[in-house]
């Protein structure tokens, strides 16, 4: 199950104007699949759409009866987490309560340690671990055998060695997809050509550094995707089955072997997949070329979303994104020749980030002119090489786990958790809102998005992104 955590305190206020951004967990999904090979009942409660309150998931476990619950949690959702373990506990007696997902990944000892409630804690890649601890649930395995757990033991804590990454991820069964209610997730405004629109993973692990980015700790470096079959296989599962009018691909490096892209891309086209369905994905803006995006464009491909982060070379070196500015300005301007529309990641208050610097990024946001851009707050989440750095520097200002909120500026004026050498949080919460503003309210971007609307539902969604900006 995930935590309950509502989409204002996700998004802050203003995005909450907006609209949901809500995506299926599949993580979860996989879990799931992977259990239900092995002859397990399972069912998702996936309390971002149900909308439960703490209460009313306590009422649900106490009326249905599990051998064991799973709680999946990113880091900003800790403080709820805390809560709902505290109000279900007395109500699920003696069965085991089982913590997974980013947060406790990349701290499985502290979570068990500051949660009396709880009994296990999963770091890595779950499909391989958590098949292994039910068995040890049942009693037919020890606990110290399975890799990748944290446990107790009488009055101590022990840990084992983590698990092996999963090499061919073609072994994992497609998500169960059937125990999720589809129909409700909303993708973000703007991130979206055609409904239903359905998310796919192709590829894991990452061989990148960005000090800021934690998703090694679950993934690793090394990277591994999909076969083409596998993935043929999917989308057209999502077609006929659940009826996908649009895709978009989750994983962080969607581009990184051309090759196998260019193969997929060919076989969407001669299967005339890409007549049935658009998609979108992520990249690096090192990681693209001309015939590649063309390629992806005639199969389909309507956005791809990048993570720029600064307009400083000096932060980008610092952050070790291993990307130049140029590489930036080329990789919109080849996506637009190409006819795909680009959506743009940024951060303000880097590591000695200079408010002269801050303002260089809004203003190269405004000169690169993705279609898109979001601004974003710089959060040192643990397990990065940045909360490392912070922390020994003195300068990270709160581990209250609520406040580490990428987005936290544009909600109510909050104490940021880590602000840089001589800065102030009021400051950079103010900066994300000008950045926002800056971007968007111009007449080109304005008339951009006017000539795109295609339907009222667009309009009405412009309309109110446009009065949450006014707002701000």
């Amino acid at each position: 199950m995930t935590i309950p955590y509502s989409v204002e305190e996700r998004y802050g206020k203003t995005l909450k104007k907006i609209g949901p951004s809500l995506l299926p967990p599949l993580g979860l999904a996989y879990i799931a699949a992977v259990l239900e090979k092995e002859n397990h009942t399972v069912r998702i409660l996936d309390t971002a759409i149900t909308d439960m309150s703490i209460v009313e998931v306590k009422d649900y476990l106490e009326n249905n009866k599990f051998d064991a619950i799973g709680l999946t949690l990113m880091t900003p959702m800790y403080k709820n987490f805390k809560e709902i373990l505290k109000v279900i506990k007395p109500f699920t007696g003696k069965t085991p309560l089982i913590a997974g997902g980013a947060h406790p990944s990349i701290l499985p000892i502290e979570t068990l340690k500051e949660n009396p409630g709880l009994d296990y804690t999963v770091f890595g890649e779950g499909e391989t671990i958590f098949p292994d601890l039910i068995k040890a649930i049942k009693g037919e395995k020890q606990s110290s055998e399975i890799n990748g757990i944290a446990y107790r033991e009488g009055n101590s804590i022990k840990i084992t060695k983590p698990a092996l990454h999963i090499d061919n991820i073609d072994n994992l069964p497609m998500p169960a997809r059937h125990l999720l209610d589809n129909k409700k997730y909303i993708p973000a405004p703007s991130t979206y050509r055609k409904l239903p629109m359905m998310h796919m993973i192709s590829s894991r692990g990452c061989p990148y550094n960005c000090i800021y980015c934690s998703s090694q700790s679950t993934f690793g470096k090394k990277y591994r995707h999909h076969s083409v079959k596998r993935i043929l296989e999917e989308l057209e599962l999502l077609i006929n089955k659940h009826g996908a009018k649009e895709v978009y691909f989750l994983d962080d490096l969607f581009t990184l072997n051309k090759e196998w892209v260019n193969e997929l891309c060919n076989n969407i086209i001669q299967r005339k997949i890409s007549e049935k369905i658009l998609w979108s994905c992520n990249t690096r803006t090192n990681l693209i070329d001309l015939p590649t995006l063309e390629n992806m464009k005639k199969a389909g491909c309507w956005q791809i979303h990048f993570g720029i982060e600064s307009g400083s070379q000096r932060l980008l070196d610092l952050i070790k994104k291993g990307t130049t500015l140029q590489q930036s300005r080329d990789a919109i301007k080849l996506c637009r020749k190409a006819g795909i529309q680009t959506r743009a990641y940024f951060m303000l208050g880097l590591p000695s980030e200079t408010k002269e610097e801050s303002l260089k990024t809004i203003e190269f946001a405004k000169e690169i002119d993705p279609d898109y851009a979001k601004f974003s707050l710089t959060t040192p989440y643990p397990g990065t090489e940045l909360f490392d750095i912070v922390k020994k520097e003195g300068n990270l200002k709160s581990e209250s786990w609520d406040l580490y909120k990428t987005m936290g500026g544009l909600g109510s004026n909050t104490e940021r958790p880590y602000v840089p050498e001589g800065r102030t949080s009021k400051e950079l919460n103010e900066l994300q809102k000008k950045a926002h503003k800056d971007f968007f309210l111009r007449p080109r971007i304005i008339l951009r998005f006017i000539l795109n609307i295609k339907s009222i539902e667009e309009l009405k969604i412009y309309a109110k992104s446009a009065l949450a900006l006014f707002s701000l």
